[in-house]
C-alpha cells in the first residue's frame, strides 16, 4: 500500500521477511542507478533517460569487454570513416574468436602478448560431405606476426597453367614453383613497366621425388643418423605450421601454440587433436 513506503528513505515499512525481502531489492536497485550517476558525473556526460535505460538493460557492457567495445563502435559509428568501422569490427571479431569470454580484468600484458604472437593462426576451409578424404578441396589459413600476416590458400585445381604447385605472392612480383621450375611474373607500375625482371626456370621434372626423400627418412631412421635431406630444425617448424593450420581448421578456432609447454594456449579442443 503507498501508505506503507517511506518516501524519503525509499523503503517499505515493516519487519516481516517479505518487507525485508523487497526493500533489499530495492537497495540493490538504488545501488546500480548510483553507479551509473556517479560514473556519468564524473566523465561530464549527460546522463539522458534513453542512455539511463540502456546502461540498466545492459549491465555487463561495463563487465564484458566484448560488450562495451561493440557498443561503443556502434555509437562512433558516424564519426569515423567506413573504412575505419570495418578494420575495428574485424579485430572484435578476431579477438572474440581468441578469447570468446573476456572481462576488463583479464585484459593484462601477458594477455595482449598472447593475442599478439607471431604463432597465432586461423583457418577456414571446405570439404565435401560426402567424400572420404581429411583434406578439404579448398582452405585458406592466416598466420599472424607482429607486424605482418601471411595468408595461405589451397585448393584442388590447377595453378597459373600448370597442374601443381605453390605461388608466393609478392608486392613486386609473384613466384611459382613446382617439380618442372618456377618462374617470376613482375607487377606493373603504374606506366604498365613491369616492376622487376621476368624469370622462369624449366628443368626435367622430378621423377619420384617424395619417394627419395622417404627413403632418405627411412634410411636415417635405421641408421640413428641425423644427415636428413631437409635440416630436423626446418622440417619441424615447417610441420608445426601445417599442423597448425588443420588443427585451427578441424576445431574451428583460432590457436596459439606454445612450443615450450607443447600445448595451445586456452584451447583445450585443440589440444585434444595434438
Amino acid at each position: 500500500m503507498p501508505d506503507d513506503f517511506d518516501l524519503k528513505n525509499c523503503r517499505i515499512r515493516g519487519n516481516s521477511k517479505t518487507v525485508k525481502d523487497d526493500n533489499l531489492i530495492i537497495e540493490t536497485c538504488l545501488s546500480r542507478l548510483n553507479e551509473v550517476f556517479v560514473r556519468y558525473r564524473l566523465q561530464n556526460i549527460n546522463l539522458t533517460p534513453e542512455l539511463l535505460k540502456n546502461e540498466w538493460k545492459n549491465p555487463t557492457r561495463r563487465i564484458d569487454f566484448h560488450s562495451f567495445f561493440n557498443e561503443a563502435l556502434e555509437e562512433q559509428k558516424g564519426d569515423i570513416t567506413a573504412g575505419t568501422y570495418r578494420s575495428n569490427k574485424s579485430f572484435g571479431k578476431k579477438l572474440k574468436t581468441f578469447r570468446p569470454k573476456l572481462v576488463f580484468t583479464e585484459i593484462t600484458a601477458d594477455f595482449i602478448d598472447s593475442f599478439s604472437r607471431c604463432d597465432a593462426v586461423y583457418s577456414t576451409a571446405y570439404k565435401h560431405p560426402e567424400t572420404f578424404n581429411e583434406t578439404p578441396s579448398c582452405q585458406t589459413t592466416i598466420f599472424q606476426y607482429k607486424k605482418f600476416h601471411i595468408e595461405w590458400a589451397q585448393q584442388v585445381a590447377h595453378l597459373y597453367n600448370r597442374n601443381q604447385g605453390v605461388a608466393w605472392i609478392g608486392n613486386k612480383a609473384t613466384l611459382i614453383c613446382n617439380r618442372d621450375g618456377y618462374e617470376l611474373i613482375p607487377q606493373k607500375n603504374k606506366d604498365g613497366s613491369n616492376m622487376v625482371e621476368p624469370v622462369r626456370v624449366d628443368g626435367q621434372f622430378e621423377e619420384r621425388g617424395v619417394d627419395a626423400h622417404t627413403t632418405n627418412w627411412c634410411n636415417c631412421i635405421r641408421n640413428r643418423s641425423l644427415q636428413t635431406n631437409s635440416p630436423i630444425e626446418k622440417g619441424a617448424f615447417a610441420s608445426i605450421l601445417a599442423h597448425m593450420g588443420k588443427i585451427s581448421y578441424r576445431s574451428g578456432t583460432r590457436v596459439v601454440y606454445d612450443p615450450e609447454k607443447r600445448k595451445f594456449i586456452n584451447n583445450p579442443d585443440a589440444d585434444l587433436l595434438i
